[in-house]
């Protein structure tokens, strides 16, 4: 059975779980079966077509939104990405293609003019906190939730 990215079968938890916004949430029950994955799928479709978290709020697609992902959160808790887009579920969908395990940490709506703007006010706080820049909008910080703080204040 083909695996869907996105969706994945624990068998310590005898379900299919997906993570979004930095939670684990689960899609279907087992067994392991193409019937409980299909409905899993399906789930996860209705879920990541819908909105994706940003903390207190959902934001749906379409809207321009800052973004961090963490790139590798089973190797490198803190290897974050900042970037823009006005498609959230097609960016994932890009970045799962080379690292499955990347999640959204958090977004923020913004608008089509503050786009840029926003993004290098946010890269520029990252590299005058902790982070360190590795090339492009890719950072290593020691603390991920301080990092999140900062971005919530810079973007009010």
């Amino acid at each position: 059975m083909a695996r869907k990215s996105g969706v994945s079968f624990y068998q310590s938890k005898n379900g299919y779980y997906t993570h979004i916004g930095g939670k684990t949430m689960r899609l279907a029950d087992g067994p392991r079966s193409p019937t409980q994955y299909t409905l899993a799928c399906k789930k996860f479709k209705d879920i990541s077509s819908k909105t994706v978290s940003s903390g207190v709020k959902k934001v749906t697609t379409g809207y321009p939104l800052i973004y961090v992902v963490q790139v590798v959160p089973d190797l490198h808790p803190g290897r974050i990405k900042i970037g823009q887009t006005t498609n959230i579920h097609k960016r994932l969908q890009q970045y799962k293609a080379l690292s499955p395990t990347c999640v959204v940490l958090k977004t923020w709506a913004c608008s089509e003019e503050s786009l840029i703007t926003l993004e290098k006010q946010g890269m520029n706080l990252l590299l005058e906190s902790d982070a360190i820049g590795l090339g492009g909008e890719v950072f290593d910080c020691k603390n991920v939730n301080e990092v999140i703080q900062s971005l919530d204040r810079l973007f009010v």
